[in-house]
């Protein structure tokens, strides 16, 4: 942009102020020209709508679950987690990827495609397909869904088994939600049910509406 500006001359703000809202595109080559045009002026825009693609969530384990067994338990629990939130965000998901750090050893790394689905027993499912023990001590373990579809995009379920999947996750939600998180949950996280609490990120409050 600064070698953009000293082509036509623009080396300070009043330059800048002067000139038109149709070279302000011209400049930006588009609409962010436009919206230059207006915050220059002290116009207070919306920021652009962004959609979300992918829902992560990571964790490291304490040293009593850094055994194989203990981190499949706790990737189990963050697709919960995971899981619970993309419904919340009304997002469907086409991509599950695992990675596991190592101490002094390469990271465990595996994804799979999946057909669109707001379901955890699915992503559950998807995962047992993928699940490889890695060999060494786990010190940190990842789920991204990826790859995400917005409501709005999605057909309703078209099968009895699909639509039974999904509601049992919405009344497991809601559950959740009105009794607190794990009131309910599928019994292969009893013994990793606590991990990955809720956390206050520099970057990020969490909805207090959240089931998880």
């Amino acid at each position: 942009m600064l070698l953009r500006f000293r082509r036509i001359g623009i080396n300070t703000v009043e330059n800048l102020y002067a000139m038109s809202e149709s070279q302000m595109r011209s400049l930006w080559n588009g609409v962010v020209g436009a919206r230059m045009y207006g915050l220059i002026r002290g116009e207070n825009l919306p920021g652009p709508v962004t959609l979300r693609r992918s829902v992560g969530h990571s964790y490291v384990p304490p040293p009593d679950l850094r055994t194989p067994e203990g981190v499949r338990g706790v990737l189990m629990r963050l697709i919960h987690k995971a899981a619970a939130r993309m419904r919340h965000l009304r997002l469907w998901a086409r991509r599950l990827e695992i990675q596991v750090e190592l101490m002094r050893k390469p990271a465990w790394f595996a994804r799979v495609d999946v057909l669109p689905c707001q379901d955890t027993l699915s992503l559950l499912e998807a995962f047992c397909g993928l699940w490889q023990p890695p060999v060494g001590s786990p010190i940190r373990a990842g789920v991204v869904l990826s790859r995400c579809i917005h409501d709005a995009y999605m057909p309703a379920p078209l099968f009895p088994a699909e639509q039974k999947r999904l509601a049992l996750c919405r009344v497991m939600d809601r559950i959740n939600l009105r009794f607190g998180t794990n009131a309910v949950y599928y019994g292969c996280i009893h013994d990793t049910r606590a991990v990955a609490p809720l956390r206050i990120s520099f970057t990020n409050i969490p909805d207090p509406a959240m089931p998880w």
